[in-house]
């Protein structure tokens, strides 16, 4: 990975010279060019991404789809550094370096998503994902909700979960369990928990797709959802809704945040002042937390 992107380094560097910095002259009729009449009017965007079956990326995608149709300009997307020319970049991928995307951000236009590299925040959109646990544990305390467990990949979201408990005044000891990179091992963490006679009337799930896991180990265990566990995720997936019970979640919209990124991207691209917009969560109350 690091050679590829060294390679690409390079050819940003010799293709750069030969970027026109000047405003390109705009169509106004392009497809919804009318509400957005500062971006390019056609360029090349490449977009380096590291999984195209993740959730969270194919709504990144779909949201720079729609800027790419609005503002009439061509997504590359690739799971390597490119050797063909682009004008601009959109990284969604965690395994580059931060130090290499402070070098490719010297060469040309760039937005990270998903992400916050130091340095770069101005380039960046990223969740704190210890805003998106504190919500969440606001949530389930406001449903009557004291004992809670948690599933998460990270210590530091542990932590983050621990903390949002001491500033509620609560004590943070309840069940954890860390490590759990998919469904499956948070399946595996849920029946743990409940092997080990731990007792807990909501759980909190780090993902959605975390909380899909610990949806079949209630189920394993023939717990009721609500009724016995409330149960929450976050990040709101496009099917979280359709689980049984619907899956109440901290929803992050990532295509409408994915589009306005690419948008003001473009208009760097054209020269102009953008910024990258900010993150709003919000609380998808569904039946699986319903009192």
């Amino acid at each position: 990975m690091s050679q590829a992107l060294t390679a690409a380094l390079q050819t940003l560097r010799s293709t750069s010279g030969h970027m026109d910095a000047s405003p390109r002259k705009q169509r106004p009729d392009a497809p919804g060019f009318t509400s957005h009449e500062t971006h390019a009017a056609s360029c090349t965007i490449g977009v380096l991404v590291d999984s195209i079956s993740d959730p969270v990326r194919c709504m990144m995608m779909q949201g720079i789809e729609q800027a790419a149709l609005a503002g009439n300009c061509i997504p590359l997307y690739s799971a390597e550094p490119w050797s063909a020319e682009v004008d601009a970049v959109l990284i969604l991928d965690d395994r580059i370096t931060d130090d290499s995307l402070m070098q490719l951000a010297e060469v040309i236009p760039m937005v990270v998503l998903g992400r916050r590299v130091k340095g770069l925040e101005k380039q960046c959109l990223w969740v704190e994902q210890s805003h998106a646990i504190r919500e969440a544990v606001l949530h389930l305390l406001g449903q009557g909700h004291q004992k809670l467990a948690f599933v998460c990949e990270t210590e530091d979201e542990k932590v983050a979960f621990q903390e949002a408990l001491k500033g509620m005044g609560l004590s943070p000891e309840n069940a954890v369990i860390t490590g759990c990179t998919g469904s499956a091992e948070a399946q595996a963490a849920t029946l743990k928990l409940l092997e080990q006679g731990r007792t807990f009337t909501a759980l909190l799930a780090a993902s959605d797709l975390l909380a899909y896991g610990a949806r079949q180990a209630l189920q394993q265990a023939k717990m009721d959802v609500p009724t016995d566990v409330a149960l929450m995720g976050i990040g709101d997936l496009p099917f979280s809704a359709y689980l049984t019970p619907p899956l109440s979640s901290v929803g992050i919209p990532w295509v409408d945040l994915a589009r306005e990124a690419t948008f003001a991207l473009l208009k760097r691209v054209n020269g102009l002042p953008a910024r990258v917009p900010e993150v709003t969560l919000q609380v998808q109350r569904r039946e699986s937390t319903a009192n």
